[in-house]
């Protein structure tokens, strides 16, 4: 240490009051101060410069040599470990990026390991974690496995362009002159072996595990380096074990060995109680660069017949799970370009065709049944979909333990396949089926090779056109494909336990279900809209409990069967109007519209005694939709429930329980706070719009808080345990009962 260096040490011992003396001792490495001032003075380990730098992010930029010093300033004030920088740096990002010793890095994760896990995760203003700069500036030996222990699968996996990891380690050299130059002659020879298999399959495959096995050993270079670490951020990523396995055992090469992969899957059920690491695997399950893979597929091509029992994932119910690669990356539906995951799943075929016939014990599908539920996979052509059944055709009709084919899989995700058409100007919602050719879609394609799949029903009782109804957004070729391999479909019903529901119905409360869908439906089964289902509902019930408006098919189902806007269901004895009323955030237009229909459905009661304007004041707070039910029957404000209640004391019910749904069972509760509201002591008034009214209730906010306080001490107890009283009740709540007193004084005297 220089004289001058000295000097400001000395200095900075001599002067513990100034806030920046650990600052500054922290950034000329001073280490022998740092530590006795952390001693002495922790409070001077919390100071932040100007750009939000703490003592602790100087210590982890300067390489500080000594762990008790690291430790010391740690202890002093644990919160700098979470500490952002203005580039958004904690000081782990810090020592990853300026290669700080690997006890400081283990200090500053293991010391307070909540911090420590936050930190390791945290990405930048770059969207960049400390794992990425640890591999950029090659950080000391071990901090990378460190760094791993503490990241989640997706702070490894993903990032934005430029900023992910594997993006860093591989696919950046994967791309450059070097890197194509050599796995493209890796690649070349994949395909040599591919080449071969129709003519000779058996020397295809030994000349590939020949080529394995010397890829293996004579593997060096930056092609060495790259796999080691990717295999590593895999491992870590997939939360194994991070010692170095890249050293593999030699294998025998004999039929026995052979035969080892190609069992029958009832010899695989035994499962040791340690996972085993396959990087074939991984490669398939997760978005990587496709080179990723293939040179998987060159060093480890055993591993496309091996059977992970629940390895990979290590799910916690996953006892029975049983997946090839093939399965793996038919359900793995990351954005890959469709020509490479097309080729991943022909590669895999090649090596292991018998994949494609091997069931999921777990949850009894095929690789087939995995590729049609996966929503990127959209043509049958081009996503590899012909050739995983061609390898195995019978997939098509095998069904899974909810007793569903590969077709109920496909029609379960139709709408992300569907390119549905605008409605057209002036807002009418007549949008017309989309107008393409089948060929080549999924459901289409699945129908045409095996129409009997159309008849198929699952555990639920649904055919394919049922899960269709449910899940589709507008009619397309394919639907129709579909329906004219069974017409009949439209009349069936689903079980009992599913609510014994025709397509018609189903398509009712489809969230996304656009007027061309519903139309498509109506006008193939007018009849349809006259069915109740098994709990008492006609489709146009079904259609008011789901909000659907006029534009959205309500209009269709109506002109269907007028006859269903004047008719009680079967269970509560609701007429449409009281669906709608009592529908969550319900618009006061589409209120308005189903009056319209039936402007007399305001007057009738329910099963309870209830009217529309009882229900929507014990579901909504907006006076305005409550306003339109009140304006079409003013008299219902003064009847009375099967209970006793009038609306105003529905209402008042409802706000006095904190807004949650007063048309439960609780009838002491409830009996206890009509007889509270009721006993209320207001001047009378004598008419509507009387004077003396509005000056009651206007008059002042004591009054109006005093009246609130009066109401909640009943249920205070209640209102705890909900965290809420009626002090917090909202003004348009409070706007409600005012508009009802202004309505019915009367019911208060």
């Amino acid at each position: 240490m220089n004289s001058s260096l000295a000097n400001e040490t000395s200095s900075l011992l001599q002067d513990e009051t100034s806030p920046s003396t650990l600052y500054d001792a922290a950034r000329i490495t001073d280490w022998n101060s740092v530590l006795q001032l952390s001693q002495n003075s922790p409070h001077l380990a919390s100071f932040r410069c100007s750009d939000n730098i703490t003592p602790l992010h100087h210590v982890c930029t300067r390489r500080c040599p000594q762990p008790h010093v690291v430790q010391g300033l740690i202890k002093a004030h644990p919160p700098a470990l979470i500490v952002c920088d203005e580039h958004g740096w904690t000081p782990l990002h810090h020592a990853s990026r300026f290669k700080a010793p690997k006890e400081a890095i283990r200090l500053l994760l293991n010391l307070y390991p909540e911090y420590g896990q936050w930190s390791a995760r945290r990405r930048d203003n770059k969207g960049r974690t400390p794992l990425y700069y640890a591999l950029r500036y090659d950080a000391p030996s071990g901090v990378v496995e460190l760094l791993l222990e503490y990241m989640r699968r997706e702070d490894v996996l993903e990032g934005d362009a430029g900023n992910s990891i594997m993006e860093l380690v591989w696919d950046s050299w994967a791309t450059t002159l070097d890197g194509k130059k050599i796995l493209g002659s890796i690649g070349k020879k994949l395909e040599d072996f591919d080449s071969l298999i129709d003519t000779d399959s058996k020397g295809s495959w030994e000349k590939r595990v020949q080529y394995a096995k010397a890829l293996r050993k004579g593997m060096k270079g930056k092609l060495k380096d790259k796999w080691k670490t990717a295999n590593l951020l895999l491992r870590g990523a997939f939360r194994f074990p991070l010692e170095n396995e890249y050293e593999e055992a030699e294998e025998n090469e004999n039929d026995s060995w052979l035969n080892s992969y190609c069992r029958k899957q009832e010899s695989s059920e035994a499962s040791t109680s340690t996972r085993k690491w396959r990087v074939l695997h991984a490669t398939t399950a997760v978005r990587c660069h496709p080179t990723l893979f293939k040179i998987a597929c060159a060093i480890h091509p055993e591993q496309a017949r091996e059977i992970d029992t629940n390895d990979l994932f290590s799910r916690p119910n996953g006892g029975s799970d049983r997946r090839t690669a093939l399965h793996f990356a038919a359900e793995n539906s990351s954005n890959r370009d469709s020509r490479e995951s097309r080729r991943i799943l022909l590669l895999i075929l090649a090596i292991y065709p018998e994949a494609a016939s091997l069931a999921n014990p777990a949850d009894g599908r095929l690789p087939l049944h995995y590729l049609c539920k996966n929503n990127s996979k959209v043509q049958w052509h081009n996503d590899g979909l012909r050739e995983v059944h061609d390898a195995y055709p019978r997939a098509a009709l095998v069904e899974d333990k909810m007793g569903r084919t590969p077709l109920h899989h496909a029609a379960s995700i139709i709408a992300s396949r569907q390119n549905p058409p605008s409605p057209p100007p002036g807002g009418n919602g007549e949008a017309q089926p989309v107008q393409h050719d089948a060929s080549g879609s999924i459901m289409y394609e699945l129908v045409r090779i095996h129409p009997n799949t159309a008849t198929i029903v699952d555990n639920d009782g649904k055919l394919p056109l049922h899960v269709v109804a449910m899940a589709a957004e507008t009619w397309d070729s394919s639907i129709q494909a579909l329906y004219e391999m069974f017409p009949v479909a439209l009349r069936r019903r689903t079980s009992r336990k599913a609510k014994a529901q025709c397509p018609i119905h189903l398509v009712s409360s489809n969230p996304i279900a656009r007027s061309s869908l519903v139309n498509a439906i109506v006008k193939r089964d007018p009849m349809g809209a006259t069915l109740v289902d098994g709990e008492g509902k006609l489709p146009l019930h079904i259609m008011c409990e789901a909000g659907k408006t006029l534009n959205g098919g309500l209009e269709c189902v109506y002109d269907a069967y007028k006859k269903a806007i004047s008719t009680e269901d079967t269970n509560r004895g609701w007429l449409p109007l009281h669906f709608t009323v009592t529908l969550s955030g319900v618009s006061v237009e589409l209120i308005r519209n189903v009056l319209n229909l039936y402007p007399l459905a305001a007057r009738e009661v329910d099963g309870n005694g209830r009217t529309a304007l009882h229900l929507i004041v014990e579901t909504s707070n907006d006076w305005e939709c409550i306003e339109a039910v009140f304006s079409a029957y003013p008299a219902a404000i003064n009847v009375e429930d099967s209970r006793g209640k009038v609306p105003l004391i529905a209402a008042a019910l409802f706000i006095c329980d904190g807004g949650s749904n007063t048309r439960g069972d609780n009838g002491s509760e409830r009996e206890g706070d009509a007889l509270l509201i009721e006993s209320l002591s207001l001047q009378p008034t004598t008419s509507w719009d009387g004077s003396s009214t509005l000056q009651y209730i206007q008059g002042s906010s004591s009054m109006m808080s005093n009246t609130a306080e009066e109401m909640s001490q009943p249920s205070r107890s209640r209102a705890r345990r909900n965290n809420r009283t009626l002090r917090d009740t909202s003004l348009s709540e409070l706007n409600v009962i005012y508009n009802l007193l202004r309505a019915a004084p009367h019911v208060l005297n």
